[in-house]
């Protein structure tokens, strides 16, 4: 079988011989290189929401000048002022941002499309703060508000009522805007977002929804060259393909003189 296919045993030996010569070659004499990013540092910046309601008509069980604190429903009656705090800052590398910011009471009436289009019928914007500050990292800078549900309520009537009809659905939200500039990690940066606390009076009660931090994740880093590395199973199986080829033919070339591959008239 070796003579018969003698010229074909002999290709593979040479494919193996020049593969493991190239293998050989790239991995030890010329691996060549590659370029790797490095985090030189990272940071995030975040805006976040609290909010409470003291309590102006004391119960049994909410005394006169209780506060409630992050709560999902307050008692109109009893808590109807509602008292916010927007910070806005950033966490995890070294530097100074500049913020400005604006927050602002949007009520207005809005009929979400089944397509996701959406018709806004009416809207009132009133600006309830301003503010501007200069953070560090781990340094945050606020907005405080406050707004009367009972009175955005009797708002919201009366303005159905001057309309002489009530479409859609009406949506009451303390909305802040965030512009920041500055150095971070040795670079300059900017950020622009806004921020939004959906409110929902209701007949006794009002729901606040509270949405989760939100900010942008940055990091700076720097391009890294370097030789290029090889893991064992290439470091091994050029020099074995090359040994492997290079003593099939060397064996192939000598059989020929020893005469082992073909079979004598007495074995035949």
């Amino acid at each position: 079988v070796a003579d018969e296919y003698a010229v074909a045993v002999v290709a593979v030996l040479v494919v193996f011989t020049l593969a493991g010569g190239g293998l050989i070659y790239t991995t030890y004499v010329a691996p060549g290189t590659e370029t790797t990013e490095e985090v030189l540092a990272e940071w995030e910046t975040t805006g976040e929401y609290t909010h409470s309601a003291t309590v102006t008509n004391g119960t049994a069980v909410f005394p006169l000048g209780a506060t409630l604190s992050d709560r999902s429903v307050y008692y109109t009656q009893i808590a109807p002022i509602l008292d916010t705090e927007f910070r806005y800052g950033f966490t995890g590398a070294d530097g100074e941002l500049n913020v400005e910011g604006e927050t602002t009471l949007v009520i207005r009436s809005v009929d979400d499309g089944g397509d996701g289009d959406s018709t806004e019928f009416w809207r009132q914007e009133r600006r309830l703060d301003t503010f501007s500050g200069t953070v560090a990292a781990g340094e945050t800078v606020s907005s405080t508000t406050s707004v009367n549900v009972s009175a955005v309520a009797a708002e919201v009537e009366a303005i159905q009522e001057g309309l002489g009809a009530s479409p859609g659905t009406t949506e009451v939200r303390i909305r802040t805007a965030v512009s920041a500039t500055g150095d971070i990690a040795g670079g300059s940066e900017s950020y622009q977002s806004t921020h939004a606390l959906t409110l929902e009076p209701g007949g006794g009660t009002y729901t606040v929804e509270t949405p989760e931090p939100a900010g942008e994740t940055d990091q700076r880093t720097r391009s890294v060259t370097s030789e290029r590395s090889y893991g064992l199973p290439r470091r091994v199986g050029g020099p074995a393909l090359l040994r492997v080829g290079l003593l099939g033919l060397a064996g192939f070339a000598a059989a020929p003189y020893r005469d082992p591959l073909r079979a004598t008239a007495a074995e035949r």
